[in-house]
């Protein structure tokens, strides 16, 4: 049985895929890693949301600044791709809003990797998207 978080990155991956060929001629290897680390990022930091969620619905309210983060992670990713995939002149500069939101969120959730493995994951992601992002910000 495939898992819910190795959908998400199958799907992340194949919108990887589809935003390349949309690029075209203008498409770089540094622009791809960007994209497709993003699109690993929201993926990652969606299951680490809903665990979030279940969690704080059991009483633990210490994942909720992690939660915050997470939900930022999540729209700025999103925000990027959709710029960037679109050729906005502002893909640059949301690049580098997502850094600091990646940023955030990478050390939220480390506060948590070591007894959740959702918020290791998605602190992972933020690390490599963060190195990615740096490359077209």
């Amino acid at each position: 049985m495939i898992s819910r978080k190795k959908m998400l990155q199958t799907s992340a991956l194949l919108a990887a895929g589809a935003i390349s060929s949309q690029l075209a001629a203008k498409t770089t290897s540094q622009v791809n890693n960007a994209v497709s680390s993003s699109l690993d990022c929201i993926a990652n930091a969606r299951v680490c949301l809903n665990h979030c969620i279940e969690e704080m619905g059991k009483g633990n309210k210490t994942l909720y600044a992690c939660s915050i983060s997470v939900q930022e992670v999540v729209a700025g990713c999103e925000a990027f791709v959709a710029l960037k995939s679109s050729g906005s002149e502002f893909s640059k500069e949301m690049a580098a809003l997502c850094i600091k939101m990646c940023e955030k969120c990478e050390k939220e959730c480390n506060k948590h990797a070591k007894h959740h493995q959702e918020c290791a994951h998605c602190a992972q992601s933020c690390k490599k998207c963060i190195v990615d992002l740096k490359s077209v910000a």
